[in-house]
């Protein structure tokens, strides 16, 4: 519901900027979304389960990109475990930002096919996760700017 009234918003505007951030509010949004969609459907309503709900959060992004044209594959390796909601949420967050990012600034160029790894995994207490992309990358004269 907030997802389609941000959309009723954003067709009023006119600034490409503020179209942009009303886009990047509703894919922050449907990250919520989905967690909670996969929360409904667990008896214990307290985790999510990564394979299933990172693969949808990349197929919710990528139907967002449609009119981009941009030909970025994902391949996701990601084993079949839940996580509590605690950690889902800012998780989710996070590879939702990652995928937007991807599609804004690794190809900007809509001809370029891209490729997306993501990876989650376990040793055993530890999870780890891989996100990385064939994409242009920072330039050359790139300097981190501490603040």
């Amino acid at each position: 519901m907030i997802s389609s009234l941000l959309n009723l918003q954003s067709h009023r505007l006119k600034s490409e900027s503020a179209i942009s951030a009303l886009q990047e509010s509703k894919d922050r949004i449907q990250a919520i979304a989905l967690i909670h969609r996969f929360l409904y459907k667990d008896e214990s309503m307290a985790s999510v389960n990564m394979r299933t709900y990172l693969q949808d959060l990349v197929d919710y992004q990528a139907k967002m990109q449609l009119e981009d044209d941009h030909a970025i594959q994902f391949n996701l390796e990601v084993i079949d475990t839940a996580i509590n909601l605690d950690t889902a949420v800012p998780f989710g967050l996070i590879v939702s930002e990652l995928i937007s990012n991807t599609y804004k600034h690794a190809f900007p160029q809509s001809t370029q096919d891209g490729k997306v790894t993501i990876v989650m995994g376990k040793d055993e207490d530890q999870f780890y996760f891989q996100y990385s992309d064939n994409g242009e990358g920072l330039p050359d004269n790139y300097q981190l700017k501490a603040e």
